[in-house]
């Protein structure tokens, strides 16, 4: 294809150019995190972490995963023998917050169609789209409570939780009334809370906890594993798409600073 491209650029022919996308993704191992860039073609990728667009003046050339030790933006393009850019700027922004690369386990398996990132996907730094639904960061569930357990493997610092739900109604997706968290302290001892959801007329509804405020005696907590207990919204309303159905819930980053 890359052969056949060059004869369209000399004609001046203008084509669809997916040929040239990059695709990302985070790999861990053994709880060192390095982000991976793919690309169907043998040209170079070229890649800068400073916010700069990719170039042969200012960027690196891609040979290995790149090592993650902070938060960054990672833009990345295709370069042929030339120096000419092909394709679009691939952009990842990833935010390493605390429960980045621990291990997560789900009560309930997202619905086939809604886990393409799987259940890492709650926790790898990258948050979903925020006008759609159908990436690979959004997990889905079909009707289901779901419990989502997060484990620190040793005794972490935490200030505050947030995520985010998808609220497009007439998809049949709902945001949930309520969330319940569950915190097993270094001491081995229990501290829970259920909280409101607060729902606007829009299509992501927040959810953030601010746990020094909610804890005043624990400033900053040290935290062993963390437990999202998330019940489904329930039975669509009269009136609504899919009423009398149960409506899908669909969570973004669970994000832990």
């Amino acid at each position: 294809m890359a052969h056949f491209n060059k004869r369209l650029d000399l004609l001046n022919v203008h084509y669809a150019n997916h040929l040239y996308e990059i695709k990302g993704k985070l790999l861990n191992n053994n709880a060192q995190l390095t982000y991976q860039l793919e690309n169907a073609t043998d040209n170079k990728i070229l890649y800068s972490l400073d916010g700069l667009q990719p170039s042969y003046l200012n960027s690196l050339t891609y040979k290995n995963p790149i090592k993650i030790t902070s938060s960054t933006t990672i833009k990345a393009a295709i370069f042929n023998t030339d120096e000419k850019q092909l394709g679009s700027v691939f952009e990842q922004k990833l935010d390493l917050h605390k429960a980045v690369g621990k291990k997560i386990s789900l009560s309930v398996q997202p619905n086939k169609g809604y886990n393409a990132g799987g259940k890492q996907a709650l926790i790898n730094g990258i948050s979903g789209n925020n006008e759609r639904y159908g990436d690979k960061e959004w997990l889905g569930f079909s009707g289901d409570d779901v419990e989502i357990t997060i484990d620190f493997n040793k005794p972490t610092k935490i200030n505050s939780i947030s995520t985010r739900f998808y609220n497009g109604n007439e998809q049949w997706i709902y945001a949930p009334k309520t969330l319940n968290l569950i915190l097993t302290l270094e001491d081995g001892s229990l501290i829970s809370s259920k909280k409101m959801i607060t729902k606007k007329d829009s299509l992501l509804v927040n959810f953030d906890v601010n746990l020094s405020q909610l804890y005043p005696k624990n400033n900053i907590l040290k935290t062993k594993t963390l437990k999202l207990i998330i019940p489904n919204y329930g039975i669509i309303p009269e009136g609504k798409q899919g009423a009398g159905h149960k409506a899908w819930t669909f969570i973004d980053e669970i994000i832990v600073e």
